[in-house]
This record gives C-alpha cells, sequence and structure tokens, in this order.
C-alpha cells in the first residue's frame, strides 16, 4: 500500500512540474493566475457573397471574405502574422496573402474586409467547392492562454444545388 501511494505522489509531482514549467515564473515559483493575464488571440471569418447569371447563363456566386481578429486576453499580443489561404472551386487550398507583424492590445479587434476575391468564385455548372481560411499567429509566436482558437475556416456552398435535367 505504501509503496502504490509513493507512486502517486511521485506521479502528481511529475505533472506539476510540468505544468509550472508552462508558466511564467518569478523568483520563488510560477505568477499565480499568470495564464489569465496572457493574450487569447480568436478569429472569425464571414463570406458575403453576391449572386449573378454569367455571359453563359449560369448562376455564380461572388465571396467577399471578412474577418475579424481579436484579443480577448489581458495582455497585449505582439508580434503576430495573419495567415490568408483559399480554396478556388475544385482545387486545394492555396496561399493568398501575410499581413506584416502585428500588434493587438488586450480586449481590441481588427477588422479585414478583403473585397471581393475574383478568382474565388462559385459557379453551378461545375464541381466543387471553394473557400477561406484565416490562421492568427501560425508561426506561434504568441504564448496565449488559449492556442485552440486560432482558426476560421468557411467553405460554399453552404447549400446543395440541383443541377438542371
Amino acid at each position: 500500500m505504501k509503496k502504490r501511494a509513493r507512486i502517486i505522489l511521485v506521479i502528481g509531482v511529475g505533472l506539476g512540474a510540468g505544468l509550472l514549467a508552462a508558466l511564467p515564473v518569478r523568483a520563488g515559483g510560477p505568477v499565480p493566475g499568470a495564464h489569465k493575464r496572457m493574450p487569447d488571440l480568436t478569429v472569425e471569418l464571414t463570406l458575403k457573397t453576391t449572386k449573378y447569371t454569367n455571359p453563359h447563363g449560369i448562376i455564380c456566386y461572388s465571396t467577399t471574405p471578412v474577418f475579424t481578429v481579436t484579443n480577448k486576453g489581458r495582455a497585449a499580443a505582439k508580434n503576430f502574422r495573419i495567415r490568408e489561404e483559399w480554396m478556388p472551386q475544385g482545387k486545394p487550398w492555396q496561399l493568398f496573402g501575410y499581413s506584416g507583424s502585428m500588434f493587438l492590445g488586450p480586449h481590441r479587434n481588427i477588422t479585414e474586409d478583403l473585397g471581393p476575391v475574383a478568382e474565388n468564385v462559385w459557379c453551378a455548372d461545375k464541381q466543387g467547392k471553394v473557400g477561406f481560411r484565416v490562421i492568427v499567429d501560425d508561426r506561434y509566436e504568441v504564448a496565449e492562454s488559449n492556442e485552440g482558437n486560432n482558426v476560421a475556416t468557411k467553405i460554399f456552398p453552404w447549400f446543395h444545388v440541383k443541377k438542371k435535367p
């Protein structure tokens, strides 16, 4: 019984040390509540669509990506970038662009409207979908309280279109 208790104690101490190593430290140990004072970058993405009929009489949609990056944390996020990717109809993801080095204070946000992406058009006569993806801090340069909310993806069409007979 004593051996089992020692094993549990050793495992618990090991896990605790691993958690403490991930938090900021000061003389005498970790800073209490440090994860609550870290930045937390999030991204939300919408695709505005404009319906039109092309010269061949086929219904098409032009997509305009709009995204908002928010720092929900209590500390500034410094020296991060935003990666934008797009998926042309029937093709894999491709790099669309990068931002320069960004700074975002706590509880601040920025919104970017990329305007209509001419190549990101979905037409009813072709197979495949179109999409856009935004990745914030894609090189993990900002230590955040939540690294799991840095990607937003939207795919169009959101509905199934029946082909004309």
